[in-house]
Order: C-alpha cells, then structure tokens, then sequence
C-alpha cells in the first residue's frame, strides 16, 4: 500500500531544538495543515507524523506532546471546504463557534470541518489518527451533513470500528500503491455508514454481486435512482455482512486478506 510517493513523513526530532516551535507553527502548521498550532510551554515538545496518500483523501498516524489546534477566519480565507477525523489516546476538547463546547472518549472521532472556526485541544497524544478527505466525497451520500454533530462518531457502533480498524490497518500495511483507489473507495462507504447517510437505503439494497455473495437483495433500480444512490446502496450490503470477503468488490479479497494481518480484524 506504501509506495514511496504515498508516503510523507514528518519528524521535529530532524530540526534544530530552537528552532522546532517556529517550524512547526509556520510551516507544518499554518503552510500544511491550514492550522494554528500552539504547543504547550510547560512540555516538551514533540511531533512525529507519516501520512498515507491516497486519492482524495490523506491519513496521518503521529505523536504529538499536548498543545492546541485553531481553525480561524484568517485560514479559512484558503477556501478549503475539506473534513477532518480525528482520534487520539486521551480525547479532545474543542469549540466551534455557533455550535457550542464538545469534548471526546479517548479513542472517539472529533469531526471537525475545513469550512468552520474552531479550536481543539488535546492533553495525550501519544497516538493520534487523522483522515481528511474531500466534503465532496459524502454530499451526495449523506443528507444534512452539517448537522451530523461532530463527537458522534464513537467507538460504540460497528460502523465506527470498522472505520478506525480499517484505518489503522492501512498505516501498517505494505503492498503496492494500485491497491490506493480500492482503499479509497471502501473508505468513502465507510464514511457514509458511519456519518448516518444509509437511512433511506436499508430496505432491499442493491448488491452488485448478489448472485454470488449469497445476499437477499432486490434487482438493480432503474434509471431513476442516482450513481450517487446506488453507492449507498452497496455501502449497506457491505456494511451489514460486517465487510466479510464475499461483499467487497472485485479486488478487495485481497486488501481483507492484508487487513486480516494487520491491526484491524474486519471480518468476525
């Protein structure tokens, strides 16, 4: 899964002790991330991260000491509409302006949004995950994606920890990059489970491989229903047979297969 073009890493440990708190501000910062970062003075600073590249979305795995991350008026003028989740060991508090005050489990997703102001802060950070991906991706999937608050996405559901396992799994893998738009796309069905946008697709949901995976599941729709709509349609078969071989698509027998040796164990 990691080829070296995929794969940026990123250390305070190879800059000059002086100079990591400038460097970590300006550049990884306000230049990469489009974030404010204010560490803690009374810690020791440290950051390390190594993010995954893939298509239309990144995933980060660091370190980091406690410190603050702020979203503000002045960053958000970069137009950037993308979303972020965000795990780490000790949870976060954050606020967002016009939503209120919100604090996470350990272990449980802070959503936060590229196109909102906010400010988090997070105490332990001796793992912390991170996907950002393109608004884009869950518009046609979701309905009122606005208003899907943003410390819902626990550790409770399956849906939820079939994401993070899934997630985590890839940052310990190593196969080809040609397997990058297959994760992608199991990511975005996910995603859309996860964000609650299955609803209108629980009844007889299409499978594209119904003949063979063994599903009850109603014909193909006609015309009326969307490429969108139909998407969702397989992110249900696949989400309630618990992504098992049999409802992955063509060539996904082979990324469960290297899940399977990963962190993750995606199928029961």
């Amino acid at each position: 899964m990691a080829s070296a073009d995929r794969v940026a890493m990123f250390s305070a440990d190879d800059i000059p002790e002086d100079q990591r708190d400038e460097f970590i501000r300006d550049f990884y910062g306000r230049i990469q991330m489009r974030l404010d970062i204010t560490p803690r003075a009374d810690t020791p600073l440290k950051f390390s991260a190594r993010t995954l590249i893939l298509p239309e979305m990144n995933l980060t795995k660091g370190n980091v000491s406690p410190m603050v991350w702020e979203r503000n008026s002045g960053l958000m003028a970069d137009g950037n509409d993308d979303i972020i989740l965000s795990w780490n060991k000790g949870g976060y508090r954050f606020t967002m302006p016009g939503r209120g005050d919100f604090s996470t489990d350990p272990g449980t997703a802070a959503i936060l949004p590229m196109d909102r102001r906010y400010s988090v802060a997070s105490e332990d950070s001796q793992w912390t995950m991170a996907l950002q991906f393109k608004r884009s991706l869950l518009v046609p999937l979701v309905k009122n994606l606005d208003d899907v608050r943003p410390d819902s996405l626990g550790r409770t559901l399956p849906a939820h920890r079939l994401l993070f396992d899934y997630l985590w799994s890839l940052l310990h893998i190593e196969e080809p990059e040609t397997l990058a738009p297959l994760a992608s796309r199991h990511i975005t069905d996910l995603l859309a489970v996860s964000f609650g946008g299955m609803e209108a697709h629980t009844h007889s949901p299409w499978c594209p491989r119904r003949k063979t995976c063994g599903h009850q599941a109603a014909h193909r729709p006609q015309s009326d229903r969307s490429r969108a709509q139909r998407r969702a349609d397989i992110a249900q078969v696949r989400y309630q047979r618990a992504l098992c071989p049999p409802a992955l698509c063509r060539g996904g027998h082979k990324l469960f297969r290297l899940c399977q040796r990963g962190a993750a164990r995606l199928c029961p």
